[in-house]
């Protein structure tokens, strides 16, 4: 701060400042002050003005949005979006680990390289559902991971809306179900026997 406050008294330059204050009640509110000299008839900078805003509100949706990004980021499930032509537009690292492509193979290519032949018609229905605004409750299903192998999954759809509210794609959760499949097969064929 002092720096700053030594090339505005030298150059007159402005600055920003954000800083937390505890009010009387013991709340927190952050602030923003602009400072800014202000000069005499001669040029001379002799006082400095100091506006300040409180941005309380858009520091806590930060924090949110840190706090979101880290859980996505740390998840065991595959959580990726897509827009409305079916790219993918984000990918985390459960994403990576489940289908075994990296973000940098697969955040602008189509969601279609994970869908078995077989179940391309879902991919469609489940973007109509979107649009309208509508979640697509887990259900079971098959996707391809890059090596070829299907992987059963439980998948969730909900749309992702722009600041107007207008749904401009979907975010979809991914739980490999592989392991639980594969025990009830094995308990049906111990039934059976």
């Amino acid at each position: 701060q002092r720096r700053l406050f030594n090339r505005l008294a030298q150059t007159g330059e402005s600055f920003d400042m954000e800083k937390r204050y505890v009010r009387r009640d013991g709340g927190l509110i952050w602030v923003n002050n602009t400072v800014s000299a202000l000069r005499d008839e001669q040029g001379q900078i002799r006082q400095v003005a100091v506006v300040s805003v409180d941005i309380s509100e858009r520091k806590r949706g930060q924090e949110a949005e840190r706090r979101l990004a880290s859980i996505i980021a740390s998840s065991n499930d595959a959580i990726l979006g897509i827009d409305l032509a079916m790219t993918v537009t984000s990918w985390n690292g459960g994403a990576e680990r489940l289908y075994g492509y990296s973000a940098e193979e697969i955040v602008g290519q189509s969601i279609l390289m994970l869908v078995p032949e077989d179940r391309l018609d879902e991919e469609p229905a489940l973007l109509e559902q979107i649009k309208a605004g509508s979640l697509v409750e887990a259900y079971e299903t098959k996707r391809r991971r890059k090596d070829g192998q299907l992987v059963d999954i439980l998948l969730s759809v909900s749309p992702i809306h722009d600041a107007m509210g207008r749904v401009i794609g979907a975010s979809k959760i991914a739980h490999d179900i592989s392991a639980k499949k594969e025990a009830d097969r094995l308990q049906a064929v111990l039934i059976g026997e």
